[in-house]
């Protein structure tokens, strides 16, 4: 099927120009950083997130990274325990990926600060497959990234399948969820309310993915088309580039929606209280990014905060009492 050859093909070419992009020099610095801290582990570094998305149209060519954000950064490695420095930590980085550490770097004359995940590189091709039933990874990896360090030109190509398959993996798991005409934004806002509707987060899913996809937009309409051009058999294309889902499968899909939002909170709960053991100031961190989101402040005693881990299910459910999580 050489169409479908060739819309893989473009895809990844996409991805590997945007995964080129520069990036600031706050962001430089914290790539600096891990770097330094896994180097001989480091298979390449990815950062993505908000500070990556284009500023608005009054800060047109800036990217925000201001004193108040937290730059999002993977370590992608070949050696999970070498890269966790001890035996529990690389347990929990097994069987919960990913592992988060918290790290704050000098730029100039402020602190930058960051968190970032570490996956190993076969934990990357795997979780953003199309075998994947958690949205966690490929919710995020669809989003445009930049690639700070890549070890070797074939690790990065790796890495760059891996990134443009996540995009994939999102689309056909979602497509079938579309009733009715659909173009372009609405398909994009829909898989990130509906993945964002699998995890514990403050914000409202469909306001929250709109803000994402408007970020974007053209960027995310290509992706769309190249990866929905061979899907002719299922999918109607008409005129101003609407389409109709004609497929079968919405039954199964809907089904497996709910079984995320089942797993996909769950799994969010438990990877709260593992960030106990690897998120320096983690606690901190957490309650700051809810109130910022939810504007839920929620109060912390002396006891609490010397035991976060054993405090968790009382401080995430006081949380969920007050409505910092949907």
């Amino acid at each position: 099927m050489p169409e479908r050859r060739d819309s893989v093909q473009s895809l990844i070419e996409l991805i590997a120009t945007e995964t080129r992009q520069p990036i600031p020099a706050s962001a430089a610095a914290v790539n600096a950083a891990i770097v330094a801290r896994h180097r001989d582990v480091l298979v390449a570094t990815i950062f993505y997130g908000s500070c990556l998305r284009p500023a608005p149209a009054s800060r047109a060519g800036t990217v925000d990274t201001g004193d108040d954000r937290i730059l999002d950064f993977y370590a992608i490695v070949d050696d999970l325990a070498a890269a966790n420095e001890n035996a529990l930590r690389s347990l929990g980085n097994q069987l919960l990926p990913p592992n988060v550490f918290y790290l704050e770097v000098p730029a100039g004359r402020r602190t930058v600060r960051c968190k970032y995940a570490i996956l190993s590189l076969r934990q990357l091709e795997r979780l953003t497959s199309g075998t994947c039933l958690q949205n966690y990874f490929w919710g995020r990896f669809c989003q445009p990234t930049a690639i700070g360090m890549a070890r070797t030109a074939d690790e990065r190509r790796r890495v760059e399948d891996a990134l443009a398959q996540a995009c994939r993996t999102m689309l056909l798991a979602v497509v079938p969820l579309m009733d009715g005409p659909f173009d372009a934004r609405k398909l994009w806002v829909t898989a990130f309310a509906e993945s964002y509707r699998a995890e514990l987060r403050a914000e409202d899913p469909p306001t929250r993915a709109a803000v994402i996809y408007e970020a974007d937009a053209g960027r995310y309409a290509r992706v769309a088309a190249l990866v929905l051009a061979p899907e002719q058999k299922q999918i109607t294309w008409g005129r101003d580039g609407m389409m109709l889902y004609s497929g079968k499968g919405r039954a199964r899909l809907h089904g497996a929606w709910f079984v995320r939002r089942l797993l996909g909170k769950s799994l969010n709960a438990l990877r709260i209280v593992k960030a106990g053991f690897t998120f320096d100031g983690g606690l901190d961190y957490l309650l700051w990014k809810i109130e910022r989101h939810s504007g839920v402040r929620v109060r912390v005693g002396p006891w609490e905060r010397r035991h976060p881990i054993l405090c968790a299910p009382v401080l995430g459910w006081r949380a969920w009492r007050a409505g910092a999580f949907r």
